[in-house]
């Protein structure tokens, strides 16, 4: 009996890592991403593991109001994200980012004190 818990709780580990999915409720920004190649395994979604082995992500003029869903985007150095509608960006765990594309949205605050690394900004008619 203690063989096959430790079997089921194995399998269950295993599933859970593999469905580990980032929450990304702007439509827009999804589909940027699915169109760009980072769904790997075309299942329709974006796993943590897909978003974590992305350096540049150019998701730039695609109507895209949030990417929230970014923060999964640990390894990230280059986001360029100008020309949407953008109101908010939150990259406060994009800590690796060095260069940030974001003029020609809505914002109206960016707290760029976690982005150290952060070498060019581009934050124009916001």
């Amino acid at each position: 009996m203690k063989d096959l818990i430790i079997l089921a709780l194995v399998i269950f580990s295993t599933l859970n890592n593999f469905a580990q999915i980032v929450n990304i409720p702007d439509i827009n920004f999804k589909n940027a991403l699915i169109e760009d190649g980072i769904d790997t395994n075309n299942d329709g979604e974006i796993q943590v593991s897909e978003a974590e082995v992305i350096i540049s992500l150019n998701v730039g003029f695609k109507e895209i109001s949030s990417l929230e869903g970014i923060q999964s985007f640990v390894n990230i150095e280059t986001l360029l994200c100008s020309g949407n509608l953008l109101t908010t960006l939150n990259i406060s765990q994009n800590i690796n980012l060095v260069e940030l594309r974001c003029g020609g949205n809505l914002l109206n605050n960016l707290d760029l004190s976690q982005n150290v690394n952060l070498s060019k900004l581009w934050c124009y008619n916001n």
